[in-house]
């Protein structure tokens, strides 16, 4: 009879824990992490995405970062800081750029320009319909995302890494930047970034263009929108800005 018991009670617990993403481990609690106090932080001379990278890593904040690619951004700061909880750090961070915000969505922490790039202008704020990945490499998975935001002439080549655990997702009616969060939550790969170019002009589809993070350069129309996906501790060879 108590061994019944038992396992009605088991069952019952099972159906209320939420559903697990095939290839995602069980996170520390973002907001535990956020909240750690910090004695003494310095990150030296550091321009304002590597000093976001950084904290990502230092601290293992899964992030998405969106930002314009400015000389502003791109300049070198000193930052350090004292007695200083982490949230508050990545905060100090944002507040370096005017118009850049930080919230907690999805269990990413997100910085980002709100109201420098329209709505109607920003791919992030696509909804996709239906999107599923069955085991798979996240590099499949980002490609299969690009297209069904814009496919890419003549295909793509994709490198594969063997090293990388195989994920599955299955999400409807999400938003592309909910679909990142997902991945990132999902991969190894805990920091997504998408660099929109400084120049307001649009692509024929009436998206601000983007680049590659490091880049001094959009990429070219039939390869937009470009965006990130990076391993905690990644390393950016940052692209003398053309004159």
């Amino acid at each position: 009879m108590f061994g019944k018991i038992a396992l009605l009670l088991l069952a019952f617990q099972s159906s209320l824990m939420p559903p697990v993403v095939s290839g995602a481990s069980r996170p520390e609690d973002l907001s535990v992490k956020l909240s750690k106090r910090v004695a003494n932080y310095n990150l030296g001379m550091s321009n304002f995405v590597d000093a976001l990278l950084h904290v990502s890593s230092d601290f293992q904040i899964p992030m998405g970062v969106v930002w314009v690619n400015t000389p502003a951004a791109r300049a070198e700061l000193a930052f350090a800081w004292k007695d200083a909880t982490v949230q508050e750090i990545i905060e100090a961070i944002g507040k370096t750029q005017p118009g850049y915000g930080v919230r907690v969505r999805n269990g990413v922490l997100h910085v980002s320009p709100p109201a420098l790039i329209p709505d109607q202008e920003n791919f992030l704020t696509l909804k996709i319909k239906t999107f599923e990945v069955h085991n798979d490499y996240l590099e499949v998975a980002s490609s299969k995302l690009h297209d069904l935001i814009k496919p890419r002439l003549g295909g793509t080549s994709i490198g594969l890494s063997g090293n990388e655990p195989r994920i599955s997702l299955e999400m409807k009616d999400s938003t592309v930047e909910e679909i990142m969060d997902a991945l990132v939550i999902a991969s190894r790969r805990k920091i997504w970034v998408v660099t929109f170019s400084n120049d307001v002009n649009v692509t024929p589809t009436g998206f601000r263009r983007t680049m590659s993070l490091g880049s001094d350069a959009p990429s070219p129309d039939q390869w937009q929108p470009a965006w990130n996906l990076l391993h905690w501790g990644d390393k950016i060879n940052w692209a003398v800005p053309a004159r």
